[in-house]
């Protein structure tokens, strides 16, 4: 087990309108805000469909578990009723957020997942609340033992 002391330095908030690109206009939000290592607080809203990902059985894969080889789509109208995550970097410094989300439909059946980061339109609109990490530096790297992007976490004196 790993753990380590830090803090929210501070907090980054943005509201999207319909038809924006959530991935794209988060990455320009941590851009603007220089925020590289943090996690989402909390975010609401609707998507105009999504894809996810979820574990399964893989008897061919060291642990036995992984993710399918294809995303499960969702058709929109959603409602993004949460997500949460961390917004990491990768080792050339751009933004590599991990984010899981809970999504209704239209009939209120509830999908649940790891997102895909393509093409994640915004249906009417998204408000979403960013911690900054302070003293914790969140970075994503490949596993080889279980072949997936993780986050790896280490002390940073950014923040104290």
């Amino acid at each position: 087990m790993l753990h380590l002391p830090g803090t929210i330095a501070r907090i980054v908030t943005f509201k999207l309108k319909p038809g924006a690109d959530f991935v794209e206009s988060l990455n320009q939000a941590c851009k603007a805000h220089g925020v590289r290592s943090g996690c989402i607080l909390t975010a609401i809203g609707s998507l105009d469909g999504a894809e996810l990902k979820v574990p399964m059985v893989r008897p061919e894969l060291k642990f036995g578990y992984g993710y399918g080889p294809d995303p499960i789509r969702v058709t929109g109208p959603l409602s993004l009723v949460s997500m949460s995550g961390f917004i990491c970097h990768a080792d050339d410094g751009a933004i590599e957020p991990h984010l899981h989300v809970t999504l209704a439909d239209s009939e209120g059946k509830i999908h649940a997942g790891h997102l895909v980061l393509e093409n994640v339109r915004v249906l009417l609109t998204v408000e979403c609340v960013i911690g900054v990490f302070g003293g914790i530096d969140m970075r994503m790297i490949t596993d080889p033992d279980r072949g997936i992007r993780v986050v790896r976490m280490e002390a940073s004196e950014q923040g104290r």
